[in-house]
Parts: C-alpha cells; sequence; structure tokens
C-alpha cells in the first residue's frame, strides 16, 4: 500500500469556470500524498460572502468560486479520502487517503463530491437546508476523472437555482418538477466530455429550509438541482411552493453547472374576516382562485384565533370566491359549498382582508386593511329565542333606550330557524343607548310599539355588548316568556 501511495505521489485537478472553460495550475510538490482541487464559478454574483456559512463545499459569492470545507470528503474509484490541506482560502484542497486503498487502485481514477461509498453513485438530497449566500451540506455533486498520471478534472454535475425570498416568516419552500430534480444517481465522467448521470432512486421534489429557521429577505440562496436530460433546449414544468400552494412556476433547462435564477420569491396573502352569521355550525372556509380556464382551489386558516383566516394566492391568480364550507366534507368542491362571496379580485397589497358583509350569507363584503379586519366588530346583534318566544308565528324587534339618543325601535330579520339579527344604528353604543330590550311580537300587528309586545327580556345593559370580548349574540334561557335579565351573552351564534 505504501508503495502505491508512493507511486501516486501527485492527483490535482483543472477547473471549470461557468462558460464551460477550464484552467489549469502547477500544483505544490509534496511528500507522497494525493491532492485534488475543485474550483467552479456557480454566478456572477454582486453580494459580500457570510462570514461564516455551515456548510461543506461552500460558494464564495465575491470571488465567484466554490469552495472547499476542512472537512470534506471524496472518493476517489471508491475509496474515501479527506482535505489534508486547504490551498488559497479553499480554492484548491489536497485529499489524503483515510482508508487502505487495497491492490487494484489504479488509473483511470473518477472522483467523486460528496463521498460515497459506492463507486459512482452520488446523492442530490431531497432535503437542503441551507444559509444566506451558499449551498446545502454535500448538495453540490461533482466528479473528477484521470485517465492516466496524477490530474483529476473535476467538473459540476447539478445545476444550481438561486433565489431571494421578500416575505418575512417563510419557514420552508419546495421545489417540484415534472422530472426528478434530487436523489440517488448514477455518475460517469470521461476525459474531455461533459458528466452524464442516470437517475437510480429520483424524486421530483426538493424540501428547502432554511438554517435559520426562517428565510432572510435580505439573503440570496442556492439549491442543488439534477440538470433537465433531453439536450439543448428541453424544458420540463416547474414549480416553487409553500404551504402546498405554487408561488412561482414555468418551463425550465436546468443547465449543467450553470445558475438558474429563479429571481425574488414573493409569498403573497389573502386574509377573510367571515361575519358571525358564516360562523354557524362550525364550518370551514376555502378560496376558490380562477383565471381563465384554471382554476384552483386553497384553504383558509385562523393559526392565531383572531377570527380573521388567511390563505396564499397562488401565482398567476388575480380573481378569487371567498366560500363557507361542510365542515363534514373534506374536500374542495362547489358541492360542498355552504355559502359564497361575490366574484373578486386579488386585491393589492395594502388591502388584503376581505370583509363580510353584516348579516351576509352570499356577496356583500369589502376590502380593508389586515389590521381593520383583526380590531372589526360588526355592528349587529343577534337573538336567539327558546322554545316558547318561536311559537304562534312571532315576529322580533329591539328597543334601543334610555341614553342621549332617546328611544328607537328595528325590527329583527330572520337569519336561520335558530337565529334572528338586527344590524345598528351607526352611532349605537353604550352611550348613546344604555339599555337594550329583546321583544317579541304579535304576528296580527306589524307595528313597531308596545301595543304589539307579547313578551320581552328585561332592559339589558349596552355595555354586555360593547365590552370585550364584544358579545353580540343574546340566547334566551329555556323556559322563559318575561325573562327579565334570565339571559346569556356570547360572542359566536352557537
Amino acid at each position: 500500500m505504501v508503495a502505491a501511495v508512493a507511486f501516486m505521489a501527485l492527483i490535482s485537478c483543472n477547473k471549470e469556470n461557468i462558460n464551460g472553460e477550464t484552467e489549469s495550475y502547477t500544483p505544490e510538490v509534496a511528500e507522497p500524498s494525493y491532492y485534488v482541487e475543485f474550483t467552479a464559478d456557480a454566478a456572477n454574483e454582486q453580494a459580500a460572502a457570510p462570514a461564516e456559512v455551515q456548510a461543506k463545499t461552500t460558494y464564495d459569492q465575491t470571488n465567484k468560486k466554490t469552495l472547499w470545507k476542512s472537512d470534506d470528503l471524496i472518493s476517489v474509484n471508491g475509496k474515501k479520502f479527506k482535505v489534508d490541506k486547504l490551498i488559497d482560502g479553499g480554492l484548491k484542497a489536497r485529499f489524503i487517503n483515510a482508508e487502505e486503498l487495497g491492490t487494484g487502485f489504479e488509473a483511470p481514477y473518477t472522483a467523486v463530491y460528496p463521498y460515497s461509498a459506492t463507486q459512482g453513485q452520488a446523492e442530490v438530497p431531497i432535503v437542503q437546508t441551507v444559509s444566506g449566500g451558499s449551498f446545502a451540506d454535500e448538495a453540490v455533486v461533482a466528479v473528477g476523472y484521470s485517465a492516466s498520471g496524477n490530474v483529476l478534472s473535476f467538473k459540476h454535475v447539478c445545476s444550481v437555482v438561486k433565489f431571494t425570498v421578500s416575505t418575512a416568516d417563510i419557514t420552508e419552500l419546495e421545489f417540484s418538477s415534472a422530472a426528478d430534480i434530487a436523489g440517488t444517481i448514477n455518475v460517469n465522467a470521461n476525459a474531455g466530455a461533459d458528466p452524464t448521470y442516470s437517475v437510480k432512486s429520483g424524486s421530483k421534489t426538493i424540501t428547502v429550509k432554511p438554517a435559520s429557521g426562517t428565510f432572510s429577505t435580505t439573503e440570496t440562496y442556492y439549491v442543488s438541482v439534477l440538470p433537465t436530460l433531453g439536450g439543448a433546449g428541453a424544458k420540463q414544468a416547474f414549480e416553487i411552493k409553500t404551504e402546498g400552494v405554487a408561488v412561482k412556476s414555468g418551463n425550465v433547462n436546468f443547465n449543467r453547472s450553470k445558475v438558474m435564477d429563479a429571481e425574488v420569491i414573493e409569498v403573497k396573502y389573502v386574509y377573510l374576516k367571515p361575519n358571525l352569521v358564516w360562523g354557524i355550525s362550525n364550518p370551514r372556509y376555502a378560496a376558490y382562485f380562477f383565471e381563465g380556464d384554471a382554476n384552483v382551489w386553497t384553504d383558509l386558516t385562523d393559526a392565531d384565533g383572531d377570527g380573521v383566516y388567511k390563505t396564499i394566492v397562488p401565482y398567476g391568480y388575480s380573481n378569487l370566491i371567498f366560500c363557507r364550507m361542510n365542515p363534514s366534507k373534506k374536500g374542495n368542491a362547489w358541492e360542498n359549498v355552504w355559502s359564497q362571496s361575490a366574484d373578486l379580485t386579488v386585491p393589492s397589497s395594502d388591502k388584503p382582508a376581505y370583509i363580510s358583509g353584516v348579516m351576509k350569507w352570499d356577496a356583500a363584503g369589502s376590502w380593508n386593511t389586515l389590521a381593520k379586519a383583526k380590531s372589526y366588530r360588526e355592528n349587529a346583534v343577534y337573538l336567539k329565542p327558546n322554545s316558547n318566544w318561536k311559537q304562534s308565528n312571532a315576529w322580533f324587534a329591539v328597543y334601543l333606550c334610555n341614553g342621549s339618543k332617546g328611544t328607537k325601535w328595528i325590527k329583527m330579520t330572520k337569519v336561520d330557524d335558530t337565529f334572528y339579527g338586527v344590524e345598528l344604528p351607526s352611532d349605537f353604543n353604550a352611550t348613546n343607548y344604555k339599555n337594550i330590550i329583546f321583544v317579541r311580537m304579535n304576528p296580527a300587528n306589524s307595528n313597531l310599539d308596545w301595543g304589539t309586545k307579547w313578551n320581552q327580556s328585561g332592559d339589558l345593559a349596552c355595555t354586555k355588548m360593547t365590552a370585550s370580548p364584544y358579545n353580540r349574540c343574546c340566547a334566551i334561557n329555556n323556559g322563559q316568556w318575561d325573562c327579565g335579565s334570565n339571559v346569556t351573552w356570547t360572542t359566536t351564534l352557537k
């Protein structure tokens, strides 16, 4: 083995730049060992390199070079070699064998980064954790070849996608394509030819996670992908998703040893503030986006429980309909819709929240700011009459009294078989109207006055409605006719 090491006194390599051209250099002479250099232009970047990147072979944005790290491993004819010395700041590196070479270790020599115990095999990770300014750990596959002698010529196998994220708090992206873009591959490196690969066990998706937990809006990130098969001009469908929704898409050609610029990834949200009527029966909410003949459904969620629901706007869509969905049906389809908004246009970013109209099942509503949606409390009050009050086709009214505005009668509208509602005056507050009385009215008379009254609640303080958490539904407790103050206030219709 020692004789073999002495005979293989030096292995070095040429570098491949972004235009496919090669440059050679004369390696330093040292005691018997193995030298391998890997330098490759990756992009014409302007941003400064980060002070410290937690990755193995990484990208120096200032010098536009791919650098070796001190703990990198490669395989040469299936044998493990490790970095013994970094040269020129990592542009070059000397590798030594990390195990006994055994008999038969001779030219031609094929080297693979990152190290794989299986000769000629490599892995493009299907999960890549990226730091700003660099690639994921061991993600950029490269191969070197020498037909004889001690010179290895490394070349990239993969393409690289670079991108920035303009939206804060994004924790994960999914790159997906019509063809395999990651997985286990068999690689082939020949002198004077570009490396080729075949897929052994592939994946059409790559999950990309930021090392810091969320993507920075000021950093550039790089993802390693398998190049497009099929020759010059071949393209494949490609999408970038988050939370299962596409935020970038197109047909692209991933060229070997080239950086493909996905540019800025913006994750755009729209929000829904459903009215209290839409909250009846514990529905779920969805959005139907459409553009020409294309359409897609997305789910709305309220992760923080503030009553405002959000969804991502799919890439390329400018029209939507908000839908109140049957919770017992999991699929998003029109046969599962209970209620819907009108056809809406995706708004500008300054007013992304749709506030449903008061007491409306369908259509009416308006766009406003997210802050307004979070603070909005609809100006309505609802009654849940007991079984006694619902007898004999009675109708219902509210009487506002004992305040600076004097008194006011308003007829209530039937929402469904359980609830009745009324929109209150715009100047309604606990100062102008200190008390509210719910009144059961004689169906033989349509007059809004006490002569039509059958039954009533007591004088209920309006502060019960306006104080946090903004109660808006009054339930007449069971068994009551003239119920006095024996009622229950709730924040939702239930």
